[in-house]
C-alpha cells in the first residue's frame, strides 16, 4: 500500500508491524539499501532489499511510533545506485494514557503518630486508548515507604478516567521526605509503568492539657456547669495541627468539634459542659473526653469527673411545706424557708425574694401564669408551681 495506517494501540505498546509490497516494473534489478522517515516513527526492515525486474516483493517491516496525536510521515526506499526514492506514508491517530492528578502529589505536613497511620494518595489517570489498563501493584522506591493499593486491581476502562486510591504508611519520625511511587500495569497482553512523584512532611508534636478536669461536687437542680480546658500543641515542622475527631462521653458535652486549629505553641481553650438536672442518682459522674489530631489513630484523653448530689423534693417539710398562692395583684408564698423565685413562662426571671418569717409577697404581676420556684438552703430541697393570676 502507499499510506500504512497506524491501527489502535495499548497504552504500553509503541510499534506495530506491517507489510510493505514493492514492484520492480523495469529491466533492471534494483537494491534498496536505505528507507528515509521523519521524526515521529522509526522503521526497521531487512536490507538491503533486492528486487528483479518485473517482480514484487512483500517487505516485513516493524513501525515505532514515537509521538503522539495526529501522525503523518513519509517514508522513502531509497535506490543504491541511483538514489531513486519510492515514497509512501504512516498515516494515523496515537493516544497514549496520562496522569491527570498535579505531580508531584503533596500529602502536606503530616503528625507523627504513636501509631502506623495510613496516608491516602490519590492520583487520577485518563486513558484515551481503546484497551483497558489493569494495575495490581504498587511500589515505593524509598525503604522508609510502604505502600498498596487500594481495593486492587485497579481498572481503568477504555476512552474513561479513573482514580485510585493508594495507602501510604512511612516510617519517619520527623522531615520532609521525596519518593517515586512506581505503578505497573497491563493492557492488551503488554506491560507498562507509570512513576508518581510524591512529597511527604512529617511533623512531631507534644500535646500539654490537664489529665482531668473536675466539676467537684454540685447539685442537681442548679444549671449547666461549663469549666475551660485549655489545649497546647507544641510542633516542629509545622504551623499547626488539625482536629479530626472528638467524641465526649455523656452527660458531658464539648464545644470542640472536628476542624478545630490547633496553633504552635499556643494554648486553645474549649469548654466541657456538665448538666446535673438530668441526672437521677446521688454519686460519682465519670467520662472521658477523646480526640484525634491529623490522621492519627491514637487518641489524646481527657478524664472528667464530678459527684453530683441529687436534690428532690420533700411534701411534709421545708420546701415542700410552703404555700403559694394568688392575692389581689400578686402571689403570696407562705412557710417559706428560704430564696423564691419567680419566672415567666418564658423562663424569665422577673421577682426574686428571701423571707425572713416564712412569708414573702410579690406584688404588681400582670395577668398570666408565672412559675414559682422555693428554695430550702438548709436542706437542699426545692418546690416548684404554676400559679396563674386572672382578673
Amino acid at each position: 500500500p502507499a499510506t500504512v495506517t497506524i491501527p489502535p494501540l495499548p497504552a504500553c505498546r509503541s510499534d506495530f508491524n506491517q507489510e510493505y509490497t514493492l514492484s520492480n516494473n523495469g529491466a533492471d534489478t534494483l537494491v534498496i539499501d536505505s528507507i528515509a522517515h521523519g521524526n515521529a516513527i522509526r522503521i526497521t526492515a531487512p536490507l538491503p532489499i533486492i528486487l528483479p525486474p518485473s517482480t514484487s516483493i512483500k517487505i516485513p517491516m516493524k513501525i515505532t511510533v514515537r509521538g503522539t496525536g495526529m501522525i503523518r510521515e513519509d517514508i522513502a526506499f531509497i535506490e543504491k545506485t541511483c538514489q531513486w526514492r519510492f515514497r509512501g506514508s504512516v498515516t494515523g491517530l496515537r493516544t497514549a494514557p496520562k496522569i491527570f492528578t498535579a505531580l508531584p502529589v503533596d500529602l502536606g505536613t503530616k503528625l507523627s503518630c504513636d501509631s502506623v497511620t495510613d496516608r491516602i494518595v490519590v492520583v487520577g489517570f485518563n486513558n484515551p486508548t481503546s484497551f483497558p489498563m489493569e494495575f495490581t501493584n504498587v511500589y515505593a522506591q524509598s525503604t522508609q515507604n510502604t505502600v498498596r493499593i487500594d481495593k486492587a486491581p485497579f481498572i481503568v476502562p477504555p476512552g474513561g478516567d479513573r482514580s485510585v486510591v493508594i495507602v501510604l504508611n512511612s516510617s519517619i519520625t520527623q522531615g520532609a521526605l521525596t519518593d517515586t511511587l512506581l505503578l505497573p500495569f497491563e493492557s492488551d497482553a503488554c506491560e507498562g509503568l507509570f512513576k508518581v512523584p510524591v512529597v511527604l512532611r512529617v511533623s512531631s508534636v507534644t500535646v500539654n492539657q490537664p489529665k482531668a478536669l473536675s466539676f467537684d461536687t454540685l447539685k442537681s437542680n442548679v444549671k449547666p456547669i461549663t469549666k475551660s480546658l485549655p489545649i497546647t500543641a507544641t510542633l516542629a515542622g509545622a504551623p499547626q495541627t488539625i482536629v479530626q475527631y472528638v467524641e465526649i462521653t455523656e452527660p458531658f458535652t464539648t464545644s470542640m468539634k472536628p476542624g478545630l486549629v490547633l496553633p504552635h505553641n499556643r494554648a486553645t481553650s474549649v469548654n466541657v459542659t456538665l448538666d446535673p438536672q438530668g441526672i437521677m442518682v446521688d454519686g460519682p459522674v465519670r467520662g472521658t473526653l477523646r480526640y484525634q489530631l491529623d490522621s492519627c489513630a491514637v487518641p489524646y484523653e481527657v478524664q472528667l469527673n464530678a459527684n453530683v448530689v441529687v436534690v428532690g423534693v420533700d411534701e411534709e417539710q421545708g420546701a415542700g411545706s410552703a404555700r403559694i398562692s394568688v392575692s389581689d395583684d400578686g402571689i403570696v408564698v407562705s412557710d417559706a424557708p428560704g430564696r423564691v423565685d419567680v419566672y415567666d413562662l418564658r423562663g424569665q426571671m422577673i421577682a426574686s425574694g428571701t423571707s425572713e418569717l416564712g412569708y414573702i409577697r410579690f406584688g404588681g404581676l400582670a395577668t398570666g401564669c408565672y412559675l414559682v420556684t422555693v428554695h430550702d438552703e438548709a436542706t437542699s430541697r426545692m418546690k416548684t408551681a404554676i400559679t396563674c393570676i386572672v382578673r
